[in-house]
């Protein structure tokens, strides 16, 4: 391997661990309650790592939130193609909501949190707020038209956002996952006409 190459190797692991850490970091304390240093820490490499590849706390949260969008892309993605039908897609995002719970008890929403604190932030941050959002519910309208809701499709992905989005605010401040998974069982019994709450 030659002298580029692995210098190259290097950086690119250097700057997935600073992502990595910044992710987790953003969940847990938010953007403002992340610092570069607990980021560095978190990476196990010194400060002045983080600013030479991020050289403005912008273009890390730049780089979290492009993170962020190519994994939903991905999983979205992955749902679609082992679901075989909406249904049954739909069913495996309601199973993520379900095992995330407990985190989601203890940090929050991860996409909630960020979106809820780049909204906060200049016109430009907020557009990549809504970017995240409009990534889910592009993908549930469009898996609720093929279970059947083809005219409130739309309507109804952003009521199953809304559900979520407030089943993990609650979930957080009461530090009780059961609230969130109450609002996933709501969110069953809505799109299949499950039994929701005993």
């Amino acid at each position: 391997m030659s002298d580029r190459r692995r210098e190259t190797d290097r950086t690119d692991r250097s700057k997935t661990a600073i992502v990595d850490a910044a992710r987790a970091l953003f969940h847990e304390r938010g953007l403002q309650g992340a610092s570069l240093a607990a980021v560095a820490a978190r990476a196990n490499l010194e400060k002045g790592h983080v600013s030479y590849y991020f050289p403005s706390r912008k273009s890390l949260c730049d780089a979290v939130r492009v993170d962020w969008r190519t994994r939903w892309l991905a999983k979205l993605a992955a749902w679609d193609a082992s679901a075989g039908d909406g249904r049954a897609a739909l069913g495996m995002f309601f199973d993520e909501l379900d095992a995330q719970a407990d985190s989601v008890a203890r940090h929050g929403c991860p996409i909630g949190t960020l979106a809820s604190d780049l909204a906060r932030s200049d016109d430009a941050e907020r557009g990549s707020a809504a970017e995240l959002f409009e990534i889910l519910l592009e993908w549930l309208s469009r898996n609720l038209a093929a279970s059947g809701a083809t005219r409130d499709a739309p309507e109804r992905a952003e009521a199953l956002l809304a559900l979520a989005q407030g089943g993990a605010r609650l979930a957080h401040v009461f530090r009780d996952p059961e609230r969130m998974r109450r609002q996933v069982a709501l969110m069953r019994r809505d799109s299949f006409g499950e039994k929701g709450l005993p």
